[in-house]
């Protein structure tokens, strides 16, 4: 009876703890630490909370060209004013990607485009060193926005072109391809008709205004430019019942906020980087990691509500519910029949919140974190990595790079291999005990999310601290805590596989 208080006891003498610790680093420091994170928060807060009214604008806005150049406007007007000058490695990305897919052949431009997309990217984060002054975090989350756009539309034109030429060989006539996808522009898909003048490659207005068009450019999400195509020449798009569906998406705004507020200030996670919590009992040390990880993960919870609500009111994303829409592809199926008039946004989705905290395995909740841009590393990485065995190793590694250039990042995305290889072999193990009946499923799903969040936080203060020799003393502190854990899952599978009951064949 006595264990719950114990833990909160602990938890009570870590949050004191830590709070004097920070605040003593405050006083001996000229930066302080919590004012830059909430000037930074605050410009955030600003521009998304902006974006909401703004989406609404360009929503009822009737004429397609003269919406698309108001949302690349009010984007490009973002972009300068929190950016400054360093504005300009937007323009070279942007502008370099457009000779690609202009003037380079569908055969390489995605090629090309992929390449120095992430190599430019790498560069602006060193830019420094060459006299270029450090990028400050939005002009670095522009780019990242930047950089999944523009080579997934050099990758759709590459699979259009080809599909097109292809069918040139196979039937003499061949057959007018009009959108990036074969099936883009289908009134099926999509429940309403669209131009069919629009070409696969867009002109340059067009290609400016996708690119910095203001919704979603700052925290996504991403979506293709046949969505937002679909968007700007929606018929009646002013009609569209989108209230609603916003306000869903805001209503748990308020809860974000307090758990990032509240535990972001009782448990701030550079206190896992002090002598102080070196000092802590072990147990105290592990269990600090718990509510500092809820603290950060909330924080991204509340800045993507904010971005999705944006996106569902401005009209992006909204198809037929028939259509099965999904985060960064948009519609997946066509409908067989009469619309009911329901619609679903869940191609400008970024996270599904219940997914992610009941999720059993990181695999789960990973594809439900960022799923927008979740999708774009699956569909143009994951799917076309020429080694199959490989193929999750080479998302990390891209995901890791995508984000920054800090070891942290690596060291935890890579350790991520670790715990997919133990929860592949956990529940291959465990089967035999799933097919028993529901309770046994129930009790082995509790523990595959037991085990899964507590090695989920730990690797992830890879991602929070950064610096490698930060984030090894931290894990030092622990002894590894979540690596061990994930190995000792995989050793147990490995037995139980062993030693699992075996049919005979016939």
């Amino acid at each position: 009876k006595t264990f719950p208080l114990k833990i909160f006891s602990a938890l009570t003498r870590c949050h004191t703890h830590s709070l004097s610790v920070v605040r003593a680093q405050q006083s001996c420091s000229n930066v302080n630490i919590f004012t830059m994170a909430d000037t930074k928060d605050m410009i955030y807060l600003a521009v998304l909370s902006a974006s909401i009214p703004l989406g609404h604008v360009l929503k009822v806005i009737p004429n397609p060209r003269v919406k698309q150049i108001f949302g690349g406007i009010v984007g490009f007007v973002i972009a300068i004013l929190v950016c400054g000058w360093q504005v300009f490695h937007s323009l070279v990305t942007v502008a370099v990607n457009y000779l690609f897919i202009r003037y380079v052949s569908e055969k390489y431009c995605h090629i090309l485009s992929f390449i120095f997309c992430f190599l430019y990217i790498g560069f602006t984060r060193v830019a420094f060193m060459f006299g270029f002054g450090e990028i400050n975090g939005h002009t670095n989350v522009i780019q990242l926005i930047l950089t999944v756009k523009l080579v997934g539309l050099a990758f759709d034109i590459h699979d259009c072109l080809t599909h097109q030429r292809r069918l040139k060989k196979t039937d003499g006539d061949g057959v007018a391809v009009r959108s990036l996808y074969r099936d883009d522009y289908d009134p099926a898909l999509l429940g309403f008709q669209m131009p069919t003048t629009l070409p696969t490659i867009p002109s340059v207005l067009e290609y400016l205004n996708f690119s910095y068009c203001f919704i979603g450019l700052l925290t996504g999400p991403f979506y293709r430019i046949s969505t937002y195509r679909h968007a700007m020449w929606r018929p009646n798009s002013a009609d569209l019942a989108t209230l609603w569906p916003s306000l869903l998406r805001l209503a748990p705004l308020p809860l974000y906020g307090v758990i990032t507020l509240t535990f972001g200030k009782y448990f701030p996670h550079q206190y896992i980087s002090s002598d102080a919590y070196a000092a802590l009992p072990y147990i105290q040390r592990i269990l600090y990691v718990i509510p500092a990880f809820i603290g950060y993960r909330y924080r991204y919870y509340a800045g993507w509500s904010l971005a999705e609500t944006a996106a569902v009111g401005s009209g992006i994303g909204a198809y037929p519910a028939e259509t099965q829409p999904v985060a960064g592809l948009g519609p997946s199926k066509p409908m067989t029949g009469e619309p009911s008039g329901k619609l679903d946004f869940s191609a400008v989705y970024n996270l599904d919140v219940y997914r992610i905290e009941t999720a059993h395995d990181m695999r789960t909740a990973i594809r439900h974190w960022n799923m927008s841009v979740q999708w774009w590393m699956t569909f143009y990485i994951y799917k076309r990595f020429p080694s199959k065995q490989f193929r999750f190793a080479a998302v990390m590694f891209a995901s890791a790079y995508w984000h920054g250039v800090h070891l942290g990042y690596y060291l935890c995305f890579m350790s991520t291999v670790l715990t997919s290889v133990a929860e592949s072999t956990w529940w291959k193990a465990t089967e035999f005990i799933r097919n028993k009946g529901p309770a046994y499923e129930k009790v082995l799903y509790f523990i595959g999310w037991l085990f899964c969040y507590r090695y989920f936080e730990h690797l992830a203060i890879g991602f929070m601290l950064l610096y490698p020799s930060v984030v090894f003393k931290a894990w030092q502190n622990t002894y590894f805590f979540g690596h061990t854990l994930a190995l000792l899952m995989l050793v147990v599978a490995t037995v139980m596989l062993k030693l699992r009951p075996r049919h005979k064949k016939e």
